[in-house]
């Protein structure tokens, strides 16, 4: 029970984090805005906990290939909802035809170096 709420308490909190603009309160009294604010912020935050996923993913296959041994039991405290890493402020380009080509994953920083 404990760790299904804390899993909660850390969906709350990311979310809590991305929804910065005026203190986190949703002020607007129109349903259409209001589902377009709700909707947005589970957009983005379903795309950070994939993107965390995938990358979680990697990170474990790599510690498999350099033969450090994985426990089930640490991998159960992983969750894909971390997010200092993610940047909230400023602009971003989406460029629809590079977003088309088929990219690999960027490369695992090395903590030893």
């Amino acid at each position: 029970m404990k760790r299904q709420l804390n899993k909660g308490e850390a969906l709350h909190i990311l979310r809590s984090h991305l929804f910065y603009v005026n203190q986190g309160e949703i002020k607007t009294q129109q349903d259409d805005q209001l589902l377009n604010q709700v909707g947005c912020l589970n957009l983005v935050t379903n795309a950070i906990i994939v993107w965390n996923t995938v990358y979680i993913d990697k990170v474990v296959q790599q510690l498999r290939l350099e033969g450090y041994p994985d426990d089930d039991e640490d991998l159960k405290s992983i969750w894909p909802t971390r997010y200092t890493h993610i940047n909230v402020y400023g602009q971003y380009h989406f460029d629809r035809k590079r977003l088309r080509k088929k990219h690999p994953l960027r490369a695992l920083r090395n903590p030893s170096s």
